[in-house]
């Protein structure tokens, strides 16, 4: 499929499909005689792959890494986990932080509703 049959598949840009070819996320594209762009189903498995990354919180530069890495590497689900793993740690460790802060300003309202003049 062309670039623009591709984009509406995967529901990415076009731009952002080429962007990611330049960055080595996505593998370049195999071309038809004319020149075109022309993608298959792995693919749209592997633009997909990065979408998710990217929702996850992983960065392009990480996913980049990770997309290097060989195919049968890649399909093996198991090697995600330690990276998985320490992504869940920050986002825990973020957490805390947050309540730490909504704390911290709930307090700070209090004390300036409980000072305000009568």
């Amino acid at each position: 499929m062309r670039i623009g049959e591709f984009a509406r598949e995967t529901g990415v840009s076009a731009s952002a499909i080429r962007f990611y070819e330049k960055r080595g996320l996505l593998p370049p594209s195999k071309r038809q005689a004319n020149g075109y762009r022309d993608y298959d189903a792995d693919d749209v498995r592997l633009i997909r792959l990065i979408e998710q990354s990217r929702s996850l919180g992983f960065s392009l530069k990480d996913t980049a890494k990770f997309m290097r890495r060989p195919p049968d590497e890649r399909r093996d689900k198991r090697r995600l986990l330690p990276i998985l793993a320490e992504k869940l740690a920050l986002l825990d460790q973020h957490i805390e932080e947050v309540h730490q802060r909504r704390a911290a300003i709930v307090a700070f309202m209090n004390l300036i509703n409980v000072s305000k003049p009568k």
